[in-house]
């Protein structure tokens, strides 16, 4: 529901989407690195954090600056509180913390622009948010 409030952003670049077991944030940087390195611009999200929270989105193989992490946050705030008044007025739950980081990369990305996105699945399935 929050990328359809954003304009569907998901949809502005190919993605890549990385799914499985073990060894998701290494196949994605791989893959990353190699569209990267044949000219073409570049998103990468991948999970957990390890250090902050906007290393886990990357453009160009560089992690988001704090600033304008902040900055498309605050351009999606509004859009968060709609969702999250709806769903808890449906009796359903806010977002997830990873559903909320899942749309800042994606609105991200299609500001950058990316000529297409690397995208590590989270949990998998098909409630996953990625």
């Amino acid at each position: 529901m929050l990328c359809d409030l954003l304009a569907a952003p998901q949809l502005t670049s190919p993605v890549i989407h990385i799914a499985g077991t073990n060894g998701k944030t290494s196949v994605a940087r791989i893959i990353e690195t190699l569209l990267r390195t044949m000219g073409l611009r570049t998103g990468l999200m991948t999970s957990p954090a390890l250090r902050d929270l906007t290393e886990r989105i990357e453009i160009d193989g560089e992690p988001v600056s704090t600033q304008r992490f902040v900055d498309v946050y605050r351009q999606v705030e509004p859009y968060l509180e709609m969702v999250d008044t709806a769903s808890v007025s449906e009796g359903g739950p806010p977002m997830t913390m990873f559903e909320v980081i899942t749309g800042l990369g994606y609105a991200l990305f299609a500001d950058a622009p990316v000529d297409v996105a690397v995208v590590e699945a989270g949990m998998g399935g098909r409630w996953d948010a990625t």
